[in-house]
């Protein structure tokens, strides 16, 4: 949860990225006191969606270590899942026809 909470900026070249602000009318917001553009470092999502990606897959491993999954169907049967389904049976002619 700390890299979640965390934030990571983007960085290019070992430089972090920013980005320009802009008011409500699309104008560039200036520094009063120095005059220059102020801008704001830019967040990098990828190791954010990592980091969730990899809590889903422990709490699935979790889930599974712990029997709290629905048992997986691995025979036929019937709606029920007590009766087994007989096998599936073809009908060849003789004649090579229906």
């Amino acid at each position: 949860m700390g890299v979640v909470n965390a934030f990571h900026p983007v960085l290019h070249g070992g430089i972090v990225v920013r980005a320009a602000v802009e008011d409500e009318s699309g104008q560039l917001v200036r520094d009063p006191g120095a005059g220059d553009v102020m801008t704001v470092p830019l967040e990098d999502k990828a190791p954010k969606l990592a980091a969730i990606n990899t809590a889903l897959r422990v709490m699935e491993r979790r889930a599974k270590l712990l029997g709290l999954d629905r048992p997986t169907k691995v025979s036929a049967t019937d709606p029920t899942g007590e009766i087994a389904q007989p096998a599936v049976v073809f009908y060849i002619p003789e004649n090579g026809r229906d």
